[in-house]
């Protein structure tokens, strides 16, 4: 079966993707944003992931700083 040489990397991206490693697709900062938010309100899909371990250092502060400045937050509003 002959694949189109433009839905083949597509299909390349998507599988690199769905196995945690990072693509070469035009709009990260998005997909960061996207992870940055699953990942401090704890709902942790795990479609992307961190693959080194200076990366997964990286997600675990920013997860618990998160946190704790969502529960500041809520103080400060619930006063």
């Amino acid at each position: 079966m002959r694949i189109d040489e433009g839905y083949g990397e597509v299909l390349r991206n998507y599988w690199l993707m769905s196995n945690g490693r990072p693509s070469e697709t035009e709009n990260v900062f998005p997909r960061m944003l996207y992870f940055s938010a699953v990942t401090v309100t704890t709902l942790g899909y795990g479609d992307i992931v961190p693959i080194s371990t200076l990366a997964r250092l990286f997600v675990a502060l920013e997860s618990i700083l998160g946190i704790l400045i969502i529960g500041w937050f809520i103080n400060e509003v619930s006063k």
